[in-house]
């Protein structure tokens, strides 16, 4: 069985197209866990129809905001499996990635989304130095922020995370790494949205450079 972790935000027109794919995609038994932090329902409401018109095995928690990785982490809890893979739900993330990347797992602990992508200069420009940064300052020379992770919970079960925002991969894959734990990367190709509006605006680039920073100090 697999638990599939989708941290969500205003996401009810993308996500019905989601849970199809994975639908599609996982040829085992899997169960889907969605953590909600929108203003209101639609989101939930939506996810839980299509898992019942799907005959998905579903537990969906909505809560007031609290941010992506708190998200993440009390899915992770609410899991009923060994195997569990994070993916964002904007469709930005192919599940079709997903069994590749439960393979790996046959001699590793971790592995992480290393995305393929066509940014704008600016894009690019602020990826690199993000990138450049975490690499001085955790040694963790690949892709951190990718929305798609696979892993064994029984090999983190161990480790605490105390981000609750943005920059919980970093916090999650340096503290996997001291653990010494396997982690290996996967590169796939990266999306563009398809609905919605992108939670990321002009202030997260620099929120997230102050964050990296401040989490080293404290970890």
């Amino acid at each position: 069985m697999i638990s599939v972790v989708i941290p969500t935000y205003e996401e009810h027109e993308s996500i019905p197209f989601l849970i199809r794919e994975l639908k599609k995609v996982l040829k085992t038994n899997f169960e889907i866990i969605v953590v909600d932090d929108s203003p209101d329902n639609r989101t939930v409401l939506v996810a839980g129809e299509v898992c019942r018109s799907l005959r998905i095995p579903y537990i969906i928690k909505h809560r007031r905001k609290r941010g992506k990785g708190s998200a993440v982490i009390a899915g992770i809890k609410l899991s009923r499996a060994d195997i569990v893979a994070v993916i964002d739900a904007d469709l930005e993330y192919n599940p079709k990635y997903i069994p590749g990347m439960i393979k790996k797992l046959e001699n590793s602990d971790v592995v992480t989304a290393v995305r393929v992508r066509r940014d704008p200069f600016y894009r690019q420009l602020l990826a690199k130095c993000f990138h450049f940064l975490v690499k001085i300052l955790y040694s963790i020379d690949f892709d951190t922020q990718s929305g798609l992770k696979v892993f064994r919970k029984s090999r983190i079960k161990n480790i605490r995370i105390v981000t609750e925002g943005w920059t919980w991969d970093v916090e999650f894959l340096y503290k996997c790494m001291k653990k010494g734990l396997r982690i290996r990367t996967h590169r796939i190709n990266y999306h563009s949205r398809r609905f919605g509006n992108s939670k990321i605006n002009i202030l997260t680039p620099l929120t997230m450079f102050f964050e990296i920073i401040r989490l080293r100090f404290k970890i």
